[in-house]
């Protein structure tokens, strides 16, 4: 069973050096209601949840506004121009606090999946290093072990790509 806490998901997408220009895509604070995650990015990807419902709760930390718990959901987000073809360049940061150990041997529960294997982020149990955050770079990289994750502490994770190498980055180290 998979059980962590997002306290909110931006990911950026970098234009090519061309247009010299960075370009926020998404981002979900988790602050609102229901069964949708409104993007607060401008490019109208709002996500619905699917495989049940992810609960709202208030963070812990005073300066900080709400977080989302998954047990078994996930965020969907159709397709978009602002989300589509090759991805020259991007960045994912997010806050992870992750509660119980994943269930399942060699199972990789995604926090973020794009369509055709494109990026994934996941946490590992036991696929490649139990415990660890994973990145999957379709057709770049394949799996990537990542970096272990303590259970109940939150944790800054910031992915980078600049179309040659990714770097991970784990509360800024």
């Amino acid at each position: 069973m998979k059980h962590f806490i997002l306290f909110f998901l931006l990911a950026a997408l970098f234009q090519p050096i061309q247009a010299r220009a960075q370009e926020l895509v998404l981002y979900f604070p988790f602050e609102g209601s229901g069964d949708t995650v409104d993007d607060k990015s401008g490019k109208n990807n709002h996500g619905k949840f699917d495989n049940g419902k992810a609960k709202r709760v208030a963070s812990k930390d005073k300066p900080f506004g709400k977080a989302m718990e998954f047990e078994k959901a996930r965020i969907i987000v159709k397709d978009s121009a602002s989300l589509s073809g090759d991805m020259k360049a991007i960045s994912f940061v997010l806050w992870v606090n992750k509660f119980t150990e994943p269930g399942g041997n060699g199972v990789l529960p995604r926090i973020i999946s794009r369509a055709s294997d494109k990026h994934e982020l996941a946490m590992d149990s036991g696929h490649m290093a139990r415990g660890n955050f994973a990145l999957y770079a379709g057709g770049i990289t394949g799996w990537n072990k990542g970096m272990p994750i303590k259970e109940k502490k939150w944790h800054h994770i910031a992915v980078t790509y600049d179309g040659k190498v990714f770097d991970m980055y784990l509360d800024g180290k």
